[in-house]
């Protein structure tokens, strides 16, 4: 009598298995989730950014969305804390980028309200090829766009919380949008202030470095020591921290001003190591290069300004005589 052999089946209970697997692992996975309070998390996207939730079941509000293609990932992680794509009343965009907008339009068909500056909307039009940056910027669809804008800032409530929304004029962008829940002490600032990473400034797009300092002297005022500030990259972080970028900044700008008024090409000042006693937690490698870049390339820009300022200024009069 033949012995049926044991390795057809087990072949088939590993046919059988297999489909299940796989299926778990296309399923999308939460991402970290760090919580400030019972009703406030942050949840860490990575590359993508951080998004910050406020609220429950009962209507919640997101500080941004990450980046296309993730929207499976934010929405199982919601839906960890018990909240569906239909409990979100509002999404408030930080800027335009599109690691931050990424879930405005499923959100949107889903009910929830689209909230920003009136120049990220704008921005959130355009296309634009960025060769410096290797670059391609394509429009946002139209269900992506914002659809409550503001020009200097904005209230909103969500259950007992006030949500205060704070226009940051030519920082990151030209709309950057600080975002403060003043009961819980946290600020979420978006891309003026990251961490892993020097500083981008979107020189083509409404940002500059004078911006930048500003915004960031805003956020040490808007703060205490024990202000929780989520920043746009990164882990959550505090004042001391936003005050030691902001000098890392002001030196190195201070630094190109030089170069600039001395009519040093980037590449020899770049040689000259004008990041060489920055401190490499701020970043280093091309991310160095870049940043010594924009700031070379913005007092440039403030020279050009300037100096056509100054000939408007000297123009001729009703006589025809310069001035």
């Amino acid at each position: 009598m033949l012995v049926p052999s044991s390795k057809p089946a087990s072949l088939v209970c590993v046919l059988l298995v297999l489909p299940l697997t796989l299926a778990a692992l296309d399923e999308p996975r939460p991402m970290p989730v760090e919580a400030l309070a019972p009703d406030l998390h942050v949840l860490r996207g990575g590359r993508d950014g951080n998004v910050l939730v406020l609220g429950d079941a009962d209507g919640a509000l997101l500080v941004d969305s990450l980046t296309p293609g993730r929207e499976p990932e934010l929405l199982a992680t919601l839906g960890s804390l018990g909240i569906e794509p239909g409990d979100v009343r509002f999404v408030v965009d930080t800027h335009y980028h599109e690691d931050h907008v990424g879930a405005n339009d499923e959100l949107a068909a889903a009910g929830a309200l689209l909230v920003a500056h009136d120049e990220t909307r704008r921005l959130m039009t355009l296309a634009d090829e960025l060769p410096e940056m290797g670059w391609t910027i394509t429009p946002a669809p139209e269900a992506a766009l914002p659809t409550l804008t503001f020009a200097d800032g904005l209230t909103l409530h969500v259950g007992e919380h006030v949500v205060r929304l704070v226009h940051l004029p030519a920082a990151h962008t030209g709309g950057d949008v600080l975002v403060q829940l003043a009961d819980a002490n946290v600020l979420h600032v978006g891309d003026v202030f990251e961490l892993g990473a020097f500083p981008f400034v979107d020189l083509w797009h409404g940002g500059s470095f004078d911006g930048l300092l500003a915004a960031l002297d805003t956020i040490a005022e808007m703060s205490d020591d024990a202000t929780r500030i989520v920043p746009g990259h990164g882990p959550v972080s505090d004042r001391k921290t936003v005050r030691a970028e902001r000098e890392v900044v002001a030196r190195v700008l201070e630094r190109a001003a030089l170069a600039v008024a001395d009519d040093l090409d980037f590449d020899t000042w770049l040689g000259s190591g004008p990041l060489d006693d920055v401190d490499p937690k701020w970043g280093t490698g091309r991310d160095a290069v870049r940043f010594a870049w924009l700031a070379y390339n913005d007092r440039v820009m403030a020279r050009d300004a300037k100096a056509s300022a100054d000939d408007e200024g000297t123009g001729a009069g009703e006589d025809g005589a310069r001035r």
